[in-house]
């Protein structure tokens, strides 16, 4: 998946309404590559940032609003809940050339499911579960593990939607 597609005229130029329309995609990626820069180019510092840096607060839980409403909101005021740490760790590790989806789904409790997002990463035919927001909660590690492992929480695969950008 890329991150913007520009159809550009025979000049080499875009029009306004294009590059409008792809900014928030161009900005998340900007930001994800500044602060890649900052704490190092790899896919554990990025998920230590996602779950760290970025404090904790109800907002919206709407997929519909796409991954980069949420990692503009986790990259520019530092606050967000789970759907925009995992955003903000989609973007890092989209920079860092991962193969990374970010999931809209539930995370089922012991008497009741709630909405709860993450990231899966592709690999060799396999995929990897990556949590930041339960890091962010108790320093718990879900980076790398595979649906259903021992330490993961109780994802509700069957309910599980991949967002847009």
């Amino acid at each position: 998946m890329k991150i913007a597609t520009f159809h550009p005229d025979s000049d080499g130029l875009i029009s306004i309404s294009e590059y409008n329309a792809n900014k928030p995609h161009i900005d998340a990626m900007k930001y994800a590559n500044s602060i890649l820069k900052k704490v190092g180019n790899s896919l554990w510092e990025a998920f230590k940032w996602s779950g760290s840096a970025i404090n904790y607060r109800k907002m919206t839980t709407n997929a519909n609003n796409g991954i980069s409403y949420f990692a503009n909101i986790g990259f520019n005021q530092r606050n967000g809940n789970c759907y925009t740490m995992a955003a903000t760790f989609y973007y890092m590790a989209r920079s860092l050339g991962y193969d990374v989806y970010q999931i809209s789904g539930y995370n089922q409790g012991y008497s009741r499911s709630w909405p709860h997002s993450w990231c899966e990463i592709h690999n060799n035919g396999n995929i990897y579960v990556y949590d930041p927001n339960i890091y962010q909660e108790d320093r718990s590690v879900i980076f790398g593990m595979k649906y259903g492992q021992k330490g993961s929480l109780k994802y509700a695969v069957s309910r599980n939607v991949y967002m847009h950008l």
